[in-house]
């Protein structure tokens, strides 16, 4: 709204609006259809391992120390994460409940949303993600903007709106600082935005031709064909990523109640 607001094509802004949130619900939906099995899965796993390692283990234990023996390294690391669930098991909720109060204020920070910006940006799928489509943002206002007779500086600044990354922000700042002092905008994106190239190599492309707002578009087009690739990478991926992890973890229980029998039974014999 505040960009059809400079530009005045209140309409245009309008239908772009309306085509990002339906892309943007469209996104959703495939994430959350995608969670759901995993989540069940994981849900019940941690159910499954609560019970065992509270309340069927302590009583395994007993047994297999009354029979005497050396017991597997996986099966001493699984009573000593019994014992301390046993004896925390009050404090451990409270604990979580206000580290991720204060997390959540931290985040809330300057610092805080930067570091978590770092963090994000640097993740293998979703700094992808986060990445393009931000570049989406950013070409598509910039564009629009330029095509309204704004001119480049005052356009960008209008455009670091777009961006919901604070480490994007920055980059794109250095860049408005760099093209008020002289410098031309595809230099300024090359010595600035650190990632991908092509932005900076298609804006001087646009500006060596003389054709930048249409040079935007297509850059815009492309960065939202990759947002959409790499979210569809990204949900193809969280099923066999969260199942790996809860097969690991019900593993991790089963071998080492399973070692710590048969190295019972050994004793004995």
């Amino acid at each position: 709204l505040r960009v059809s607001e400079a530009t005045g094509g209140m309409v245009l802004a309008l239908e772009r609006l309306l085509d990002t949130l339906e892309k943007r619900k469209t996104v959703l939906y495939k994430v959350k259809a995608a969670l759901v099995y995993p989540a069940i899965s994981f849900v019940v796993a941690i159910v499954v391992g609560f019970i065992l390692v509270t309340f069927s283990l302590p009583a395994l234990v007993g047994l297999l120390k009354e029979y005497g023996g050396e017991l597997p390294f996986t099966t001493k690391l699984l009573i000593s994460i019994s014992d301390f669930l046993r004896s925390y098991r009050l404090h451990i909720p409270v604990s979580a409940l206000g580290g991720t109060v204060a997390l959540l204020g931290y985040l809330r920070t300057r610092h805080g949303a930067r570091l978590r910006d770092i963090v994000l940006l640097r993740l293998p799928v979703v700094g992808r993600v986060m990445i393009h489509s931000n570049l989406f943002n950013l070409t598509a206002t910039f564009s629009t903007l330029l095509e309204a007779g704004v001119p480049p500086v005052e356009a960008l600044k209008l455009s670091k709106e777009s961006l919901n990354n604070v480490v994007l922000q920055e980059w794109l700042e250095k860049v408005i600082a760099e093209a008020s002092a002289g410098t031309r905008l595809g230099p300024a994106f090359q010595m600035h935005w650190h990632s991908p190239p092509l932005l900076s190599q298609g804006i001087m492309t646009g500006e060596l031709s003389g054709n930048l707002p249409p040079a935007l578009h297509a850059l815009a087009d492309f960065f939202e064909q990759e947002t959409s690739r790499a979210v569809s990478g990204a949900t193809e991926l969280i099923q066999p990523a969260v199942i790996l992890l809860v097969g690991g973890f019900v593993g991790f229980i089963a071998v080492a109640v399973i070692s710590g029998i048969y190295s019972t039974i050994g004793s004995v014999r």
